[in-house]
């Protein structure tokens, strides 16, 4: 019996060695969560997760997590490559503390995806302060998403705030930005990058409504801060519905094809020496003033909009025509 033990003993023993060692579970390329998923394993389609933070922590860099119904699922940090996808439904994040609804943190070799998301700040003075924070390098897109009801502390709301620390790339489209900040302060989008480098950012047909301002450029604390706005909408909002400023760095942004109207301020607003704002194709109508330029910005036009039925500024005469 013992001769059987030790044979038995010596042979499990070289099986062990000749055997692979299995590794631990891994990172999937694709996760998912659900409404009625739970933060456990790493949600696969058959077992999927409850929230967007938990996920991202089982998906690999540059993967993808899917929403597999409709639901909310919470507030996230991102600090790699991925793609958060849901257009099967509404996939809701609904921050019940001040704070950022997503926060994005990234190398200037991350690519990140945000897709098909509605982030509602219910309105709330405690609810976050900012939808989408966007902060690092790398290139940030946003598509079909809905961003909403950030009042925060005092009306300071913002619906994206966009200040990248290294040269960079954001893309909007297919998004609405509706009821951020107050006409005290806060608003819609502040693309406001603090870094000495070249930062891009390009949107296209994006929906500003009802927000403390619209879109508001600043490129005083960048090298150069360049934007394009391309068939879009910057309506109804308490001040300025689309904003070129910059006190140092240089500042150069072209609006194509869109409408700017019944803003509380001005329709469009060029502020700076180092601001050159180019408009074609835009409508700017029934705003408290059509187009404001100060501190010897540059307006640039293409003599093809169409500017009426505003109190102020009805008919401003750019530096220069374009044809």
């Amino acid at each position: 019996m013992k001769s059987v033990r030790m044979l038995l003993t010596l042979t499990l023993g070289a099986l062990a060695m000749v055997l692979p060692i299995m590794p631990g579970a891994q990172a999937a390329t694709r996760t998912w969560v659900a409404s009625t998923g739970a933060d456990t394993g790493t949600c696969p389609r058959s077992a999927p997760c409850a929230t967007f933070s938990y996920a991202v922590s089982q998906t690999d860099a540059f993967g993808e997590v899917n929403c597999a119904d409709a639901g909310s699922f919470g507030f996230l940090n991102v600090t790699k490559s991925i793609t958060i996808s849901c257009e099967a439904g509404t996939a809701g994040i609904l921050v019940a503390s001040v704070g950022d609804g997503i926060f994005i943190s990234t190398a200037a070799t991350d690519v990140v995806y945000l897709r098909g998301l509605d982030i509602n700040g219910a309105g709330d003075a405690n609810k976050p302060y900012i939808g989408i924070q966007i902060e690092g390098g790398g290139k940030v897109h946003i598509e079909k998403c809905v961003v909403h009801g950030i009042t925060g502390s005092s009306g300071t709301g913002t619906g994206i705030l966009y200040n990248p620390s290294a040269a960079s790339s954001l893309f909007i489209s297919d998004t609405v930005i509706a009821d951020n900040g107050s006409s005290a302060a806060g608003g819609g989008i502040l693309l406001q990058p603090d870094t000495t480098a070249t930062v891009n950012v390009s949107v296209e047909r994006l929906r500003l409504t009802n927000n403390g301002y619209g879109l508001d450029a600043d490129g005083s604390n960048t090298g150069a801060l360049q934007v394009s706005v391309r068939d879009s909408l910057a309506s109804g909002n308490a001040n300025s519905g689309f904003i070129a400023e910059s006190t140092s760095g240089r500042m150069k942004m072209m609006i194509q094809n869109s409408e700017a109207s019944s803003n509380g301020t001005n329709g469009i607003k060029a502020d700076g020496s180092n601001t050159l704002l180019t408009v074609g194709g835009s409508a700017i109508f029934g705003n408290a003033s059509a187009i404001t330029i100060k501190n010897n910005a540059t307006l640039l036009s293409y003599q093809n909009n169409q500017i009426d039925g505003n109190t102020a500024n009805d008919t401003p005469v750019p530096s220069q025509n374009l044809h």
